[in-house]
């Protein structure tokens, strides 16, 4: 399939114990990578610099980039602490505004962090593909120390029709909808989306259409990475590509789970997923939860 992901090439700090780690690339990244990974034909379209040693990472991967100027990378630090974790901006690479079109399949817009456009999301839809649209960089703004700062998303509308899967967790769901709610989530599908799928941290992820629901078990592994980088972006990529070959929300929800649960156990960029292991964990995830 063609798969476009709209979003900021980013690069990820971690602060734990006033120790810094060094510089990593995540965002838009990890769902261009997992995609081209399991055999999709993938652009990104990002703003990024010319000097950045992403490109070469890029071409290494076979991943068309549409690129946009940028005078600087979008940087950013999670910042944990005893209390949860912070997230500060240290530079911003700017908004996504146009894109061009093409007659993509699958349309992932991927940004953690930088405004995507309406109208880029309106230019690259069709009536045939799939538009996946994770709504972390809308619920968000930069305060005047770099801190990023919830906030209400007010004007959802003029996105949300030309989306046909939105996935959210449940803060991001008390900023689009004010409650936290089956309820509230389900009531997002009058919007445009096809399928609603909300994150409850550690326990399950929910999946709305058509005037029901379904709750999908994580798959339990065991993990000593301090972090768990990425698994937003590769849940959302394999759900859309899953959905966009079978149209089944059951099928495409446990795919996108097999997938994570791969990730959990180790570095989504250093060892992305590959088809064979993530159809494996596939099989034993129904054949254990659909026994």
């Amino acid at each position: 399939m063609k798969v476009a992901v709209v979003g900021n090439i980013c690069k990820r700090i971690e602060v734990r114990d006033n120790k810094k780690s060094k510089p990593e690339i995540a965002g838009s990244f990890i769902s261009a990578l997992t995609a081209a990974r399991l055999g999709h034909d993938v652009t990104l379209i990002s703003r990024v610099p010319d000097n950045t040693d992403v490109l070469s990472q890029l071409r290494k991967e076979k991943i068309t980039l549409q690129k946009q100027s940028a005078w600087m990378e979008t940087v950013y630090e999670s910042i944990y602490t005893k209390n949860g974790k912070q997230i500060k901006v240290l530079s911003d690479a700017g908004p996504i505004v146009k894109a061009i079109p093409g007659n993509y399949d699958v349309v992932l817009i991927s940004s953690y962090y930088g405004y995507v456009n309406s109208e880029v999301i309106k230019t690259l839809k069709t009536p045939e593909n799939i538009v996946c649209l994770d709504t972390q960089s809308y619920t968000k703004h930069r305060g005047a120390d770099g801190m990023l700062l919830n906030k209400p998303w007010l004007d959802k509308e003029k996105y949300l029709k030309h989306v046909d899967i939105l996935s959210l967790n449940i803060n991001d769901l008390f900023y689009l909808t004010g409650k936290v709610s089956l309820n509230s989530a389900n009531d997002l599908l009058k919007f445009g989306p096809k399928l609603v799928v909300l994150t409850v941290k550690d326990q399950c992820n929910y999946i709305f259409y058509d005037k029901t629901y379904l709750k999908m078990p994580f798959y339990k592994v065991k993990t000593s990475l301090p972090s768990k980088k990425g698994l937003g972006e590769v849940y959302d990529t394999c759900f859309a590509l899953k959905f966009a070959e079978t149209h089944d929300p059951k099928e495409a929800g446990f795919y996108a789970e097999a997938a994570t649960s791969l990730v959990v156990e180790r570095d989504a960029v250093k060892k992305p997923i590959g088809p064979a292991e993530v159809k494996a964990r596939f099989k034993i995830m129904k054949d254990i939860f659909l026994a």
